[in-house]
């Protein structure tokens, strides 16, 4: 599978969210914007259109080989205790219930999920 996306692939993801981040919402520049797949190719994921998301550098970084409901409990996390805690600490917390405890919102929604529930 090759790495590199066709720019008219790059466009077809940018329009996807309106040209934000699809996970913290700012705006982006159609030049110099990442691409994440969903489902990480490290885990078998694909360049196919469904798997590819328009997102920030910042975002893209942080995710990296996450998958996005992983993704998901780790932003939940940061928003409330920043770098306190590694994404085991992370996890741990989680099955252990302590999230509610520590004010962590497991139920976090990104960019993209709140647009297609205004969108439905």
């Amino acid at each position: 599978m090759s790495k590199k996306i066709s720019v008219s692939k790059r466009a077809v993801v940018f329009s996807k969210t309106g040209g934000l981040c699809a996970y913290c919402g700012i705006q982006l520049d159609p030049e110099i914007f990442a691409i994440d797949h969903v489902h990480p190719r490290l885990h078998g994921g694909t360049n196919d259109i469904q798997n590819l998301l328009p997102c920030c550098h910042s975002c893209n970084s942080s995710k990296g080989t996450k998958g996005l409901e992983e993704f998901r409990i780790y932003v939940a996390a940061r928003a409330v205790a920043g770098p306190l805690f590694s994404l085991a600490q992370i996890n741990y917390l989680r099955a252990e219930g302590a999230f509610p405890l520590l004010g962590f919102n497991e139920n976090h929604t990104f960019q993209f999920e709140r647009q297609c529930a205004v969108a439905a």
